[in-house]
């Protein structure tokens, strides 16, 4: 983002620009939130037919190029001095919504992805999309929403013993591989091992996925959001971990999926 006005004092040194940096990466999420309410709201593909996704991705950049192009450098000044970048008495102290904002997850991957993290889930995405997409179809839920738990089981693709993209258990005769993981037990997540089923490949491992939600978590479904979908699967008891829902979610909104899926419907046009 440009910068058309000096530098206060709190902006100089390396401290100074590391704090700008961040301001403006809190501006660019508070952008990314108001548009990712928008998008709620915008046409559906029943309205728009063949290509609607990619319209209204083109309508969100187009918002979001033109906001940028127009923003001055003041509400990044205001965050500076209310992230603690004014030295001067009586700094203003962060409000609630920035220190929500600073520890909101698309900000922490932000600043804690590691290098090739990208470029590993653009990759791992190519390799799953076509059967993630296929048995999205069969369950009648958003693609995006088994791309995300995928990812989150996986960690983007830097885990998957025996092809298993959804940590599916192994049940009792069928193979599998012994692997570290953790479980909720009393409130604690607490590290532990189990036997996770093997697979021929990822397209095997989404089809068995396909037939297992169909059979053990009926209430998912049909859901027509990833945070509908997610709640199915917890209630149902896919998981111990309470938080498993939220992940789910705030992997489906974070920037990684945002850039990924850019990638995705460019390779689909």
């Amino acid at each position: 983002m440009l910068v058309t006005q000096g530098p206060a004092a709190a902006e100089t040194g390396t401290q100074g620009v590391e704090m700008v940096a961040q301001a403006e990466k809190l501006e660019a999420l508070l952008w990314q939130q108001v548009l990712s309410c928008m998008t709620k709201t915008a046409f559906s593909g029943a309205s728009l037919g063949t290509g609607s996704q990619l319209y209204n991705g083109m309508i969100t950049r187009a918002l979001s190029d033109k906001m940028f192009a127009t923003t001055s450098a003041t509400l990044t000044k205001q965050i500076v001095e209310q992230l603690g970048g004014e030295a001067t008495q009586g700094a203003a102290t962060p409000t609630p919504t920035l220190q929500a904002l600073a520890a909101h997850p698309a900000m922490l991957s932000a600043h804690s992805a590691p290098a090739g993290h990208l470029d590993r889930a653009i990759d791992f995405a190519k390799s799953v999309w076509p059967a993630i997409k296929s048995s999205a179809a069969e369950l009648g839920v958003p693609p995006v929403a088994l791309l995300a738990q995928s990812a989150l089981e996986t960690g983007w693709g830097a885990s998957t013993p025996g092809n298993n993209l959804f940590g599916i258990k192994a049940v009792h005769g069928q193979s599998g591989t012994l692997a570290s993981t953790k479980e909720e037990r009393d409130g604690v997540m607490t590290a532990t091992q189990a036997t996770f089923a093997d697979y021929d490949s990822g397209a095997h491992c989404a089809s068995a996925y396909t037939g297992l939600i169909r059979r053990v978590y009926p209430d998912a479904v049909g859901t027509t959001s990833v945070a509908q979908y997610a709640d199915a699967l917890m209630h149902g008891g896919y998981a111990t971990d309470s938080s498993y829902a939220r992940k789910i979610v705030d992997t489906a909104q974070s920037p990684t999926m945002q850039s990924v899926l850019n990638v995705l419907e460019g390779d689909d046009t």
